[in-house]
């Protein structure tokens, strides 16, 4: 019996060999050849070999093949365990997707049927710019993800614009996607030198991950610390007490806002 008439049903389990599994030529967004993507694979490994494929492979059948629509790693992982580890593997669960899926929906769908190990910041980002090259508007692309705004969508956008200095910091983890995305709104070009900087920064401090302390330090930004709210404070108390009656007022607003009383509240004229 063919594959396609064991198929009639979503619901149907497939039961297929990992290794004749087919995969599309830049379809699947993950890098799994990192060293952290190539060991949390053979946890994975480990995991299969002992215990099987817990949860179904999605495949887009065309004639007689299966094309993997979700389920890289759990293939991937299959592989290893059968031949690494040894595991007597014949075949793994697989459901055919939902019929008429489109290739945008199949895009989508790297992002939200993903609930096994989550795409970095970098392969989501890629998926979304796939979207956008779908026709897609940022505001759509939020509602189909969950989002609730477009501001993820941008900093995402942000993100793969980022020269590729940044992008490496953070594909190997030495800052966070967000870190980034503030460094290349605020820097533009000299995203990349501030950065360095700030990773010098770190090293120098025995830390091995930039953090906005860091890029503040190097950048003479203003650092939000207890020590130096207490100087703006006091500040505006003392600005708050001039005669001048327009530094005052903006001062007493200042420190209003912020929910602190001035020392000595101006009487009204």
């Amino acid at each position: 019996m063919k594959l396609r008439d064991l198929a009639e049903s979503k619901r149907d389990i497939l039961m297929i060999d990992p290794r004749i599994l087919q995969i599309e030529d830049g379809y699947n967004i993950r890098d799994l050849t990192t060293p952290d993507a190539q060991a949390k694979l053979m946890d994975l490994a480990r995991s299969i070999a002992s215990e099987g494929v817990k949860l179904a492979l999605t495949v887009r059948l065309k004639g007689e093949q299966a094309f993997i629509v979700a389920g890289h790693r759990r293939r991937a992982a299959a592989i290893i365990a059968i031949e690494q580890l040894g595991a007597e593997i014949a075949a793994v669960p697989c459901v055919p997707e939902p019929k008429a899926t489109s290739e945008a929906d199949r895009c989508a769908d790297l992002i939200t049927s993903n609930s096994g190990e989550p795409l970095t910041p970098l392969e989501t980002a890629s998926v979304i710019k796939r979207l956008i090259g779908f026709g897609w508007e940022p505001d759509n692309i939020a509602k189909r993800l969950g989002w609730a705004t477009r501001q993820t969508v941008d900093n995402y956008l942000t993100l793969l614009s980022a020269p590729q200095a940044v992008q490496q910091m953070v594909r190997n983890d030495e800052v966070s996607a967000s870190t980034a995305v503030s460094v290349v709104r605020k820097h533009g070009d000299a995203a990349e030198e501030t950065l360095v900087a700030a990773k010098a920064k770190a090293t120098s401090e025995g830390k091995t991950r930039v953090t906005n302390a860091h890029v503040r330090s190097t950048t003479g930004e203003f650092q939000p610390t207890s020590g130096n709210i207490k100087v703006i404070i006091k500040a505006l108390q003392d600005i708050a007490e001039l005669e001048e009656e327009t530094a005052s007022d903006i001062a007493i607003t200042a420190l209003e806002t912020i929910g602190i009383a001035p020392r000595v509240r101006k009487e009204a004229a």
